[in-house]
């Protein structure tokens, strides 16, 4: 099949007149795009793409291509007056990719499609703004050989309104995911600066943050489901809408496998939505995924009423504490899924005298 076109014309909605155009062939062993460019205005994207396989072998994919001012909403205007359309939206980047695809399985996940693919290329964006939100991103992907038990390795950098993100990450796509490790760093100062991306999605808008600073570390290795991970989290002065919080705090530590060691840890100061407020939880969870024990102790700054109040003897108290104690099991189905159950062991109600 030989495909040679231009389309020229509009999209309701669009602010500018399209064009597109497209040179390519295809068979059953091999597709190429020698050309596929979308010009809107002053804006244009361009790739070129093939992709071929031998007999019985895996798809061989090679790309590249380019961003240059490229405005999403001249090709996808969504509906009138709503924040996608609104905008701006400006894209500009280019990238090249040289991938191995594995055999697509009718069962396989998108998550274990990705972990097997062998590959090298790079992903660069910059001067790019999404919903007015400024944004960076730098992806490097690398395969070499011969080089130990994990030859490929990620690296990558995401900037978004003032907030970071960096990924690294190594291991063997062909192996059986003992060597694949990676790691996630957030350094969050300005979440109220993506505030303009929640409005894209409806659902999300009404918890369009609107302050706050977050930090966050995340490790993992192994392939799912058979993973180990650990990590921390911290927020502050975090406001989600009508969603306010002092501080949270967390960290953890599990392992897939059951009778491995499992921990949570979160404690989380000051939540108030809509006056309702909730001045400490924490949260205590230990043991393992077969057989763990968790604790919740949540400080509310309400008292019963009176009689209730002088019987339980918190006249002196500035607040309620709730103290609950329960037991559970995790079963494992063998698929990265399976069944929790839980018991409560003990509740108690008491006094709160205050934070520390």
């Amino acid at each position: 099949v030989e495909v040679q076109a231009t389309l020229e014309g509009s999209i309701e909605g669009s602010p500018h007149p399209v064009k597109l155009i497209v040179d390519g062939t295809a068979d059953r062993q091999r597709v190429e795009v020698r050309e596929l460019r979308a010009e809107a205005g002053a804006a244009q994207a361009a790739l070129t793409l093939s992709a071929q396989r031998a007999a019985g072998q895996p798809w061989q994919l090679r790309s590249s291509g380019r961003l240059s001012d490229f405005d999403p909403v001249a090709w996808w205007p969504g509906s009138e007056g709503t924040a996608w359309r609104n905008g701006p939206h400006r894209l500009s980047g280019n990238w090249t990719l040289d991938l191995t695809l594995p055999r697509v399985l009718p069962e396989m996940s998108p998550l274990a499609l990705a972990q097997t693919v062998v590959g090298s290329g790079k992903l660069s964006v910059e001067r790019s703004v999404l919903a007015g939100v400024p944004l960076a991103l730098q992806l490097e992907l690398g395969h070499r050989p011969g080089t130990g038990p994990a030859p490929s390795s990620l690296r990558g950098e995401l900037v978004l309104g003032g907030n970071r993100l960096n990924v690294t990450g190594q291991g063997n796509p062909l192996g059986d995911g003992q060597a694949d490790r990676l790691r996630l760093d957030l350094q969050g100062d300005n979440l109220a600066g993506l505030a303009p991306l929640a409005r894209l999605l409806p659902d999300l808008a009404p918890w369009a943050p609107r302050s706050g600073k977050a930090q966050a570390t995340l490790s993992v290795e192994g392939r799912w489901p058979d993973i180990r991970s650990d990590g921390k989290a911290a927020a502050q002065d975090l406001t989600l809408g009508t969603l306010q919080a002092r501080q949270l705090q967390a960290s953890w530590r599990f392992d897939t496998a059951n009778g491995q060691p499992l921990m949570l840890q979160a404690e989380l100061q000051g939540l108030n939505r809509g006056g309702q407020k909730l001045d400490n939880l924490r949260i205590d969870l230990r043991g393992t995924g077969r057989q763990h024990h968790l604790d919740v102790a949540a400080a509310l700054p309400i008292n019963p009423p009176p009689g209730l109040e002088l019987a339980l003897g918190l006249r002196t108290a500035v607040g309620t504490l709730v103290q609950m104690r329960a037991d559970g099991q995790w079963l494992a189905d063998g698929n990265g899924g399976g069944r929790w159950t839980g018991q409560v062991a003990q509740l108690t109600l008491g006094p709160w005298g205050g934070p520390g």
